[in-house]
């Protein structure tokens, strides 16, 4: 045919069509006809048009071709199959495609499936949760340690005041030991004694408020603490039995020892099970034995003050007895304190505690077990009278306890100088723990971050690159604005791109 374009075609056979549409549809003549050109072709025309850049669907029925344009062939019509319904024979349809089969069904959740940004969010994701979750544990078991120096140095606390309290206590059973002997003569300091009683009780009733099983104090800490309560509740009973003239000294003594200054002692001795300072354990337990020896002294200056307040000084069996086991156990606890502190808190003992008053008081103690012993009276001579008489027996043997006292208080200031310690390194170790947890989640969200747009920006170029070069060609490779290779329209990539 001369001026026009003969169109390439490909054989494609219809599902239902009969055996000689086949050539029909492929643009070959059907039952021996001749070839039939398209209507409205062109030799100069667009060449897409007529290969497959535009659907013939979208052409619709063709007029009927001429003899003159045809070049006297029989004019034929070109139309477009409908769905449903076979062409017929004699009529020339485009090219109709199978269907593609569905592939399976893809998972949302699946890995493939995920967009670029959420593959690269669970990039950052996964290094940064981990981050969080060491720095939590790291953190709680700092908060739990800032949590127990602070019930360590509230023990402490209540510690150096239930000391003071022990040593009011022991001030107050002995002058209350010895106004039997003498009632007139130690009224006063009797009096003093209980009101400096008093206020160190109420310090320690204060103190003692909140400490609980529930606020997680140990429990053997809060029975020491509740026992000494208890001793502090039932102080007013035990004076009113020390001021009825028919008790007895032994009584006395028994009453004070057992109700208020032992539970005392044994609160002081389990302050430092919670702490993981060895110092303070080391301290604690030289701190309980001490104590000890103090009441051991204390004792002897009750039973040998009251031995010599009488009018006829005198040393009863049962007070020579209680004396010597009094001087015993001073011996033992002694030896413990020895045994529970090094060399340099050995001297320190040893250097304190001495003095003439010291030595005056050793004498004294002598001096009384051999000479104001057995049925009486007791003669003395003047310079055994000038030893034993009252008033310096009460200043050496008060020395001599003082002196104890002073390095006790020493180990009770120890003590709470190691819990405040403690206190404050927990507190800045929660502080410098809790920073750097922050700043390496902040360091790994942003290294990851960067990492993600290192990514994430050549992509982008690369399919805004692409689609630029497809811009001047889509009529001849698929319809305005879709891929030729994903088949999804060009803004909708772009778009993702975007995303």
């Amino acid at each position: 045919m001369r001026g026009a374009n003969v169109v390439r075609k490909r054989s494609v056979t219809n599902p239902g069509d009969p055996a000689g549409a086949a050539g029909a549809v492929s643009g070959g003549p059907a039952d021996g006809e001749g070839s039939v050109p398209l209507t409205g072709g062109s030799a100069a025309g667009n060449g897409s048009d007529a290969v497959g850049g535009r659907d013939a669907a979208s052409m619709g029925p063709q007029g009927l071709i001429g003899p003159a344009a045809s070049g006297g062939q029989a004019p034929a019509v070109v139309a477009q199959p409908q769905p449903g319904a076979p062409l017929p024979a004699d009529k020339v349809g485009t090219t109709h495609l199978q269907p593609r089969r569905p592939g399976p069904a893809r998972s949302r959740f699946a890995l493939r499936n995920w967009r670029v940004r959420w593959r690269l969010a669970a990039l950052i994701a996964v290094p940064l949760l981990t981050a969080a979750v060491l720095g939590a544990l790291t953190i709680n078991g700092d908060v739990s340690n800032w949590q127990t120096t602070g019930r360590v140095q509230h023990l402490a606390q209540l510690n150096s005041a239930v000391v003071k309290y022990i040593q009011a206590v022991e001030d107050e059973r002995d002058y209350s030991a010895a106004a039997t002997a003498n009632r007139a003569g130690y009224s006063a300091r009797l009096r003093t004694a209980r009101r400096v009683t008093d206020g160190a009780a109420a310090e320690v009733t204060a103190l003692a408020d909140g400490i609980t099983v529930g606020n997680g104090y140990q429990l053997a800490a809060v029975q020491a603490v509740n026992a000494v309560q208890v001793g502090v509740e039932t102080l007013p009973l035990v004076r009113r039995t020390v001021a009825d003239p028919e008790s007895l000294m032994t009584a006395i003594m028994q009453v004070y020892t057992v109700n208020v200054i032992e539970p005392a002692n044994t609160f002081a001795s389990v302050v430092g099970n919670e702490t993981g300072s060895t110092d303070l354990r080391r301290d604690v337990i030289s701190l309980g034995a001490l104590l000890q020896v103090e009441d051991a002294k204390s004792v002897q200056r009750a039973l040998l003050l009251r031995a010599v307040s009488f009018p006829q000084p005198t040393l009863s069996p049962d007070d020579y007895a209680s004396l010597l086991q009094a001087h015993q156990q001073e011996t033992v606890d002694l030896a413990n304190f020895y045994a529970s502190v090094d060399l340099a808190e050995q001297l320190n003992y040893t250097t304190t505690v001495t003095g003439p008053p010291v030595d005056s008081a050793v004498q004294q103690e002598s001096l009384a077990e051999a000479l104001l012993t057995g049925p009486g009276p007791h003669p003395l001579t003047p310079s055994e009278a000038r030893l034993l008489s009252a008033a310096n027996v009460n200043a050496d043997m008060s020395f001599t306890v003082g002196k104890v006292r002073q390095v006790a208080d020493e180990l009770t200031g120890n003590i709470s100088a190691l819990a405040n310690t403690s206190r404050t390194n927990a507190s800045t170790g929660l502080l410098v723990t809790s920073l750097v947890t922050l700043l390496l989640l902040l360091l790994v969200l942003l290294i990851f971050t960067m990492v993600a747009r290192s990514l994430t920006r050549p992509l982008r170029t690369l399919v805004s690159a692409g689609f630029s070069s497809l811009a001047g060609g889509g009529d001849r490779v698929g319809s305005a604005g879709t891929c030729p290779w994903t088949g999804v329209r060009r803004a909708g990539l772009q778009g993702r791109a975007r995303r």
